[in-house]
């Protein structure tokens, strides 16, 4: 059943992307986006799966289950967040600077995600974090610098801010931010992810508002595998 569900959802989704599929290489194949499949043929198989997903809840299972699902599937399809934090292109960067052409290639690919999401979420807003700063080498630094140089021009009124993640975790004196990362100068450590959650604060309670009086999520532990203790 969920596999109806979440293929029906996805099929519906890719109804809605077609066009836009077929301008990145990864979805460019999608059968709609490639039109191996008519625009209404991609609905058809959509709406059947759903709608047997719906069926076999109502029958087998109860009809509470049956809405639940048919109102993930419909949230899925057509509703979207308030507010979308995206930080993208530090797999892409590498342990040594690079030269302009993949600077340009990185925040090229930044800006193609970047669409995605506006596309797929029009009325969200978009915090766009600048590639957090890695290694020791101050070149490398710079190299990502630039890079982010380039994402903070994609910052777009009210729709799209920049946030620069650059002077909390590098100091005066070029080097990371003492206790941010972990021995591997890449991944952050407890503290920093303390101070991005610090930079994107004011922005969230701009757009949001104040947090709860009562915060229901578990207290940090720094071990990923606690939830499974």
């Amino acid at each position: 059943v969920a596999t109806f569900a979440a293929g029906g959802s996805s099929a519906l989704n890719q109804y809605i992307d077609r066009e836009l599929d077929k301008n990145m290489q990864r979805t460019a194949k999608r059968p709609l986006a490639d039109r191996r499949l008519t625009a209404a043929e991609g609905l058809s198989y959509g709406l059947a799966l759903c709608l047997m997903s719906y069926y076999i809840m109502a029958c087998y299972v109860n009809f509470l289950a049956a809405l639940l699902s048919l109102a993930g599937i419909f949230y899925y399809v057509f509703f979207y967040p308030k507010v979308i934090v995206f930080m993208g292109g530090t797999n892409n960067i590498g342990d040594q600077p690079g030269d302009d052409a993949k600077a340009a290639d990185v925040a090229r690919g930044v800006k193609a995600v970047l669409g995605r999401l506006r596309h797929k979420a029009p009325h969200a807003t978009i915090l766009l974090t600048g590639i957090l700063p890695r290694g020791t080498d101050p070149q490398l630094h710079g190299f990502i610098k630039r890079i982010n140089t380039t994402l903070a021009t994609y910052a777009e009124g009210a729709s799209v801010r920049y946030l620069d993640p650059f002077p909390r975790f590098v100091g005066s004196d070029g080097r990371l931010t003492e206790g941010a990362f972990t021995a591997d100068h890449l991944h952050l450590a407890v503290p920093g992810y303390q101070l991005w959650a610090e930079l994107l604060t004011p922005a969230l309670t701009d757009l949001l508002g104040p947090k709860a009086t009562e915060d229901a999520a578990p207290p940090p532990t720094g071990d990923p595998s606690a939830s499974e203790k």
